[in-house]
């Protein structure tokens, strides 16, 4: 969600929209609920005269990060740190098999080559190309984007 987006639902402009989640210490990312209940209990308590009580803040920040939680979960950016982990470890292992394995593919290579740029160039060849298929595996383990 953008903060114009924020903006239409609350009737405000972006400029002010940016204001008022920097001094709600809020970020589009918190979601629409909770910057919109941030947004009401900071109206009322302008309307009301009042300035917030410790107790209070601490209230509406856990209320805030609640709703961010949940939108979080909801929107599925939330993910376990087993999840993490599993991946993390998959993708290491992956990696190591991938460096373990570069003697074996470029070996015959360099046998015949004596030339030190060129052993340098199939070198970074390989490497490129472990890069490369590191970067695609680790984007299949991630998923889409969302």
């Amino acid at each position: 969600m953008s903060q114009q987006e924020i903006g239409d639902h609350l009737g405000l402009s972006q400029q002010q929209v940016s204001a008022w989640l920097a001094r709600l210490g809020l970020t589009v990312e918190a979601g629409l609920d909770a910057i919109r209940l941030a947004y009401i209990e900071a109206l009322r308590a302008a309307a009301a005269g009042q300035a917030p009580s410790e107790e209070r803040e601490n209230y509406l920040r856990i209320r805030r990060q609640r709703a961010e939680f949940e939108y979080l979960r909801e929107t599925g950016k939330l993910v376990s740190a087993e999840g993490v982990h599993t991946s993390a470890r998959r993708a290491g292992r992956a990696l190591g098999e991938a460096i373990s394995n570069i003697g074996i593919r470029i070996g015959p290579q360099l046998a015949g080559v004596s030339d030190p740029g060129e052993r340098a160039r199939i070198w970074d060849r390989e490497l490129g190309r472990v890069r490369e298929a590191m970067a695609e595996q680790m984007q299949r383990m991630a998923g889409p984007e969302k």
